[in-house]
C-alpha cells in the first residue's frame, strides 16, 4: 500500500480509512504512544525482540487462538 516509513498516528488514521480490523506489529511503543480508544482497530502486539520472519512464525498459533477474542479498540500484546 506503499506506507512505508508512515509514522504510527498517520498509520492508525490510514488502517481506520482503510477498514481495517486488526494492526499486527512488533512495535510496543506503539500503544503507549498513541490514543488508542479514538481509533476504532485493534492492536495486536508480536512481543518479539527481532523482525526475522523465523521468530515471528512462532507467534501464528498464539495470534490464530486469541483473534476471535479482540475487541475493538483494544490492544492486545501476543506471545509465543
Amino acid at each position: 500500500m506503499k506506507w512505508c516509513g508512515v509514522k504510527n498516528g498517520k498509520l492508525m488514521s490510514l488502517c481506520v480509512a482503510n477498514q481495517f480490523d486488526i494492526i499486527l506489529t512488533i512495535d510496543k511503543n506503539m500503544i503507549h504512544q498513541q490514543n488508542i480508544d479514538k481509533y476504532p482497530v485493534t492492536i495486536a502486539v508480536f512481543n518479539s525482540s527481532t523482525s526475522k520472519i523465523e521468530e515471528l512464525l512462532l507467534f501464528i498459533p498464539s495470534f490464530v487462538k486469541q483473534i476471535n477474542h479482540f475487541a475493538k479498540p483494544k490492544a492486545y500484546i501476543i506471545e509465543k
